[in-house]
């Protein structure tokens, strides 16, 4: 059977109308193509589903790199103006190409299997009218996602930094996250450090110091040559800590793990003597 297929004329410059013709080519389609006033006329032979398949994954990467990409950048112009061209395009890169060029590929798919004509302008404009709404949804979440990566990244900057003036003379701290959640850290005398004795503090605008800026501003204070972080019990998945994600970032190489040691053992044996005199003095008190 014979389809059509009308695409915007404004939207072929030289190259991408040489690279669409020869995609068709190389699915294997016979085809004619004809200019009107403002549209591209294509009539392509379709004679099975494999060929609409292969159309409908032609015309949804069309629809993609132009309309999607458009919309995109025109979404975020509307809240986010102050981003130049290098930032939205690393946005748009942040979408699921695979997954929304499937998107599209099934609602062409679906209307190929019922219609011989297809003209992308209005098809774009009415029949993808919800995915756009959803685009829109996505370029503001991407948006907000990116501003506070770019937040963190400079908050890592500026802990770098105080890292590298820091004038210390500690080699190595060890850190042990204790079963109730809280960290110890020990100097390499196997000091443990307090609180109380940090210098350096760490503020967020708006926001409170929370457990990770406390040890943040500990080791910061230390700067060590090395730090070693000890499994236990709250440390079964170093991957997985939040906190250790950031020293990572700010000391990068200058990070250990340790999955067993004396140190391990002997905290260990405490976490243990707390919760069994945790379990005393509840069955004591269920007692009387």
């Amino acid at each position: 059977m014979c389809y059509t297929i009308g695409i915007e004329a404004l939207l072929f410059h030289k190259n991408l109308t040489d690279m669409f013709f020869k995609k068709l080519e190389d699915y294997g389609f016979i085809y004619s193509s004809f200019e009107g006033k403002n549209q591209i006329f294509i009539k392509v032979f379709m004679d099975s589903d494999d060929s609409k398949n292969k159309m409908s994954d032609l015309i949804s990467e069309f629809v993609y790199v132009n309309y999607v990409k458009d919309y995109f950048m025109n979404a975020l112009d509307e809240c986010y103006y102050y981003f130049d061209k290098n930032d939205k395009d690393e946005m748009f890169d942040m979408l699921c190409y695979d997954k929304e060029k499937l998107i599209i590929k099934k609602e062409i798919l679906n209307y190929l299997s019922k219609n011989n004509t297809l003209y992308l302008k209005g098809f774009v404009k009415f029949r993808l009218k919800p995915y756009f709404e959803s685009i829109y949804e996505k370029s503001q979440y991407i948006a907000d996602e990116y501003l506070d990566e770019k937040e963190y990244l400079d908050f890592i900057k500026l802990l770098k930094y105080f890292v590298s003036v820091q004038n210390t003379s500690c080699e190595k701290a060890d850190i042990i996250k204790r079963n109730d959640g809280r960290y110890l850290i020990l100097d390499e005398n196997k000091k443990e450090i307090d609180i109380s004795d940090c210098e350096f503090s760490v503020e967020i605008v708006d926001n409170e110091l929370e457990i990770c800026d406390v040890l943040l501003s500990e080791i910061i204070s230390l700067a060590p040559q090395k730090l070693v972080f000890h499994r236990n019990e709250k440390f079964k998945s170093f991957e997985e800590d939040e906190v250790l994600k950031m020293l990572e970032r700010v000391f990068e190489n200058k990070i250990e793990y340790c999955t067993g040691c004396n140190l391990c053992k002997k905290y260990k044996e405490e976490n243990l003597c707390i919760k069994n005199d945790d379990k005393i003095d509840s069955d004591f008190f269920k007692k009387v």
